[in-house]
């Protein structure tokens, strides 16, 4: 997640910038510092979203997965 938004917060900062936004260059903070906050949060996300899910199976039933052979 941190890569994925690292590289989507270049690229927002270029448009960003050729558009007059941003005051015509990204901060390198919001470069560095938007990533870490990405990663984080979707941590946190992730694992109240598990925490929440353990929780709720023994009354929902959860998901059950059957394998299926291939046919041949």
């Amino acid at each position: 997640m941190a890569v994925t938004s690292l590289i989507v917060v270049i690229l927002v900062a270029l448009v960003g910038s050729m558009f007059g936004l941003g005051a015509g260059r990204p901060s390198v903070w919001v470069i560095i510092a938007a990533p870490v906050f990405y990663l984080v949060f979707t941590y946190v996300s992730i694992a109240i979203g598990r925490a929440l899910y353990n929780v709720l199976v023994p009354f929902i039933g959860g998901l059950e997965y059957e394998p299926t052979t291939p046919v041949n």
